[in-house]
């Protein structure tokens, strides 16, 4: 490393540019190495780089500057479609006392490893953020974790539609406008109503889900507010309007860099559904068979409401297409059934 030079102004100059200006910092003095990667963390902060200074944060052993970072930018960085660099920098924090000293790094973990189909993980994060003592500011300006702990465990749908519509509302009344959350707390609010029978006011919700995760960059979110208003549509004989959809629904899977995640599979499932209404079998199996590369996780049935349509989508994709996978569709259905037993009794729809 290299001692960043101070400019004619006063300020440090660019880490980039300090090694021709500088010398090496040789093993003789170990101890300017954590000073030399702080003052590297200052200036990227300093200049909108905040993944740049969290790695230097990293290298200097300042875990306080790594949580205050991690806590602000992973949604964004997931939404962005990089889930494997927010699941390297939780990985930091694994052990339960950081997790406990860190919850809001813990509760993003939680999120994660839900959305990775990791269940232990997952229930473990979240209880530590609920544990923990949060002190700071969450990236939309929340200074309590609560609004967010109500979003996640209407997703997790632990105990009923009912109450996944009460944590739904919990969540959305507590956070800022602007927050990345609140097209989720939407879309879940929604869903909870179809859920109920309630077809109409759900439509809306989800509509307004999709409209807010267009505004604010959710585009995970804005995939799947969009399938579910593609299966409400078909399912009230408006195909022309579940197909279109159901093709804005593709589009973003395929160019937002989600293919990768658990929650494509209801898209694509969508997607060839709409397919084989209008006889382009080919385009259903291209479909299909993306959705198989995130088919394990769905077994996980972290997110019932929403793994469980996904499967039941599919299942009847494939029985259309005179698949036999259908009939494996089916079982792995009852073996996420039997293993959720009573938890979400109404999520899988019939």
């Amino acid at each position: 490393m290299r001692i960043p030079p101070q400019s004619s102004h006063g300020g440090s100059s660019s880490p980039a540019r300090t090694r021709s200006s500088t010398g090496p910092i040789g093993p003789r003095e170990p101890q300017l190495v954590p000073i030399l990667h702080g003052r590297a963390a200052d200036w990227y902060e300093l200049h909108g780089d905040p993944e740049s200074a969290l790695e230097h944060a990293l290298a200097a052993g300042d875990l306080d500057r790594v949580a205050a970072i991690v806590t602000e930018i992973a949604l964004p960085t997931y939404y962005g479609g990089r889930i494997a660099s927010v699941e390297r920098w939780l990985s930091h924090f694994e052990h339960e006392g950081l997790l406990e000293r860190y919850p809001g790094v813990a509760l993003q973990g939680g999120w994660v490893h839900a959305i990775g189909g990791r269940a232990a993980d997952a229930r473990r994060w979240l209880d530590a953020a609920e544990r923990g003592t949060f002190k700071g500011t969450l990236s939309d300006g929340c200074t309590t974790l609560r609004p967010w702990i109500a979003v996640l465990r209407a997703a997790l749908c632990r105990d009923g539609v009912d109450q996944m519509l009460a944590d739904a509302e919990s969540g959305l009344a507590g956070l800022p406008p602007d927050s990345l959350l609140r097209p989720t707390a939407l879309l879940l609010l929604g869903s909870a109503h179809v859920l109920l029978g309630e077809d109409a006011r759900g439509d809306a919700l989800l509509r307004s889900a999709a409209d807010e995760a267009e505004r604010l960059g959710a585009t995970d979110t804005r995939m799947v507010a969009i399938s579910e208003r593609s299966l409400i549509a078909s399912a009230h004989d408006d195909p022309a309007a579940g197909q279109a959809l159901a093709l804005q629904a593709q589009e973003l899977v395929d160019h937002a860099h989600v293919d990768h995640y658990v929650t494509s599979a209801i898209a694509l499932a969508v997607a060839a559904r709409a397919a084989l209404r209008h006889g382009r079998w080919d385009q259903a199996r291209a479909h299909l068979a993306e959705a198989e590369r995130v088919r394990p996780l769905l077994g996980q049935a972290l997110f019932p409401w929403l793994t469980l349509q996904a499967q039941l989508e599919l299942a009847r994709a494939y029985l259309a297409l005179g698949d036999p996978r259908a009939h494996t569709f089916a079982q792995e259905i009852r073996d996420v059934l039997d293993s959720i037993g009573d938890t979400c009794p109404e999520c899988p729809p019939d």
